[in-house]
């Protein structure tokens, strides 16, 4: 008995008062007060052993961020809690909440970040300058001395915020740095065989098929499956700006990077899938009658709607699903006002006439309480003591986003966003992190969700030209290109007299039977698709005057769009803005016809690109028929973060040196008229 008293007392002294205050104030919320020392000594050590086996399960680390104290592994159930050691650590710099382990490779949204590319030397003349390299870094690293270190890294703490390291290994020297992995670049890859000069990589990739391209790009930049490296930022002064500068669209501005990239992109889904879906109905106000009554829908269905011609009839369905989507739309922005009408309600609640309730006030005045519990038994919701706490914190979150100014994200919110607000952690220094992370979301992907409705609505339109990008404010005011030269949505032949002394000379087997409108459409809103050209936008540059960029996270082979430009057939290719097709005298000239992806970086021959072009032949009547067209894709050849630019290799110094041209790029890459 003696022994187990002196290890009490011994446990006990190793508490400090701040972590016995932290805990005093957590029962006294929970309703449990005047705790002796017993009782709070037995829920200290209790909860540190959960939190440390269970890495934290019934919160985010960030919650625990000041606890000065961690719990050594113990997960042998059967030995007694008096053996638990508690020791002295380093308190947790992390704050940003970790995301589950991704379930497949496509699902995870938080890969390594290349590190940007140098700038290229503008010279023409110049040797091409080596490639960069990418870092990253190991979650084990070796000492001097021998010993191995296991390192974790915190998340983002706000805008331009480096990652922190934490040590858990107390014989690490405080100087000692990773090992950073150097990712060979894209000409060390085995990508391009040994050809002539004249022939440059564009156009080999394009006679490949895309399989062996990313096979072989993937040997050299794909992390392993089971890779738990993460992005190399050392303490080195300047290391952070090499990272944050990759990224476009006001991002460095985002509060909680990882976690947006995460939420939002289910977000930008359910955008493009109501949107595409709705396409034809547009923004107008939609009248439908509608009922509960299950005799008057049996009533209406089988002797009103099954007996209307075809197009009646689809029209009828196509409009009361319209309708649908404009309810659902219409109650998630009802949502966020139901604390004001709860607020005004208690006004007039007499606060003599209510009793004392149970639990936390939560931030609720007992008006609050009372009339957000009638309001629940009216609506129906569950009247229960813990779903009327949740229902109060949630609406008073959605209020406080809406009163903030968020619209868009509450408007197409989904069960993932809804489901990271409700379980963020509250803290008391900083009651109102969330509402500013979702401000800072909303001022950054508001405007590409408008691109995404506008979007959908001209394709509905059957409008594929994409020239709703020119026309953005920011990109009128920079551009200065024709409406009429700016098509994202085909290849079209420079001349009938080019295409029919191609169909008479040429033997070429068409790959594909799909029409332009349907590559470019199909798949668009499905999580695990492989058609991305839905949401690529282009705005002002950071570093070049405009940027390319992906919204959603983009993997290898994905599709990204069609490469503007007339199809030529013909002996003489003498402009720097062109591509050789997979066949003698079959080219891409973009010297007339530009787009959204012309506009993205471009770097020299054997850089660190992120996308390839590839020729598909096309046939949309017969299936492996002679090829009777042609387009010019563009493929994601690695992972490609949100925000992060689309980078392509020039085949040439000649169109490379054009590229660095600032009066060439607000021509948009056009040849200059006469």
């Amino acid at each position: 008995m003696a022994s187990t008293a002196d290890n009490a007392t011994s446990r006990a002294a190793r508490f400090t008062e701040q972590t016995r205050n932290m805990f005093r104030a957590i029962l006294a919320e929970n309703g449990i007060a005047d705790t002796d020392d017993t009782i709070l000594q037995q829920e200290m050590v209790m909860f540190f052993k959960l939190a440390r086996s269970h890495r934290i399960k019934l919160g985010r680390p960030s919650d625990f961020a000041d606890c000065p104290l961690s719990i050594d592994d113990d997960d042998d159930g059967g030995k007694d809690i008096n053996g638990t050691v508690i020791k002295s650590a380093i308190p947790s710099l992390q704050r940003s909440p970790t995301s589950p382990p991704p379930t497949s490779r496509r699902s995870s949204l938080s890969p390594p970040l290349s590190s940007a590319p140098s700038s290229p030397p503008t010279s023409p003349s110049s040797p091409p300058s080596p490639p960069p390299t990418r870092s990253r870094i190991s979650s084990r690293q070796t000492n001097p001395n021998g010993s191995d270190t296991v390192v974790s890294y915190a998340g983002m703490d706000g805008p331009n915020k480096r990652k922190r390291k934490r040590r858990l290994s107390e014989a690490q020297s405080e100087d000692s740095r990773c090992k950073s992995q150097i990712v060979p670049s894209i000409d060390g890859l085995g990508l391009i065989d040994s050809v002539d000069e004249s022939r440059q990589p564009v156009e080999i990739s394009a006679q490949r098929s895309l399989s062996q391209s990313l096979d072989m790009a993937v040997e050299g930049h794909a992390a392993p499956e089971d890779d738990t490296s993460t992005l190399d930022v050392t303490d080195a002064p300047g290391q952070i700006s090499q990272t944050t500068h990759f990224l476009e669209g006001s991002m460095l501005e985002i509060l909680r990077f990882e976690d947006a990239v995460d939420v939002m992109t289910s977000v930008l889904l359910k955008v493009a899938k109501i949107r595409i879906q709705v396409g034809r109905s547009g923004f107008q106000i939609i009248n439908i009658g509608t009922t509960t009554n299950t005799a008057e829908i049996q009533k209406y269905t089988e002797n009103d709607l099954a007996k209307k011609p075809f197009k009646k009839a689809i029209e009828r369905i196509m409009k009361s699903g319209a309708g649908s989507v404009g309810i659902g739309l219409q109650k998630a922005w009802e949502e966020a006002f139901y604390w004001d009408i709860v607020k005004r309600h208690a006004e007039t609640i007499d606060p003599l006439s209510l009793v004392a309730g149970r639990g936390p006030a939560g931030g609720c005045t007992l008006q609050e309480k009372a009339a957000a519990a009638e309001f629940i038994a009216l609506v129906g919701i569950g009247t229960c003591d813990e779903n009327q706490r949740r229902c109060r914190l949630w609406w008073k979150d959605l209020c406080d986003m809406k009163n903030a100014g968020v619209v868009t994200i509450l408007l197409y919110r989904d069960a993932k966003f809804n489901k990271y607000c409700k379980s963020f952690p509250k803290r008391k220094h900083s009651p109102r992190e969330l509402i500013d992370i979702i401000v800072s979301w909303e001022k950054v992907y508001s405007s590409y969700i408008r691109q995404i409705e506008l979007r959908a609505l001209e394709q509905a339109k059957g409008n594929l030209s994409g020239r709703l990008d020119l026309l953005h404010a920011s990109i009128a005011e920079i551009l200065s290109i024709p409406e009429s030269a700016w098509d994202n949505g085909s290849n079209t032949w420079y001349s009938d007299e080019e295409e029919a002394s191609y169909k008479l000379t040429s033997s070429c087997i068409a790959t594909s039977t799909e029409s332009n409108p349907k590559r470019l459409t199909e798949d668009t809103y499905i999580e695990s698709g492989t058609n991305k050209s839905f949401f690529v936008s282009i705005r002002p540059g950071a570093e070049k005057l405009v940027s390319v960029f992906p919204i959603v996270p983009v993997f290898p082979g994905d599709l990204l769009g069609i490469f503007s430009g007339k199809i030529r057939f013909s002996e003489h290719c003498n402009v720097a803005q062109a591509f050789e097709g997979p066949i003698p005298n079959l080219w891409l000239d973009y010297s007339q016809v530009t787009g959204t992806l012309n506009q993205m970086q471009v770097i020299h021959f054997g850089g660190a690109a992120n996308v390839c072009l590839e020729w598909e032949g096309v046939n949309e009547n017969v299936e492996a028929g002679p090829c009777k067209s042609w387009r010019v894709l563009v493929l994601a050849i690695r992972k490609i973060m949100p925000f992060e630019p689309l980078i392509r290799a020039a085949p040439s110094e000649k169109q490379f040196a054009l590229h660095q041209s600032i009066d060439y790029a607000r021509r948009g890459f056009l040849e200059e008229p006469l």
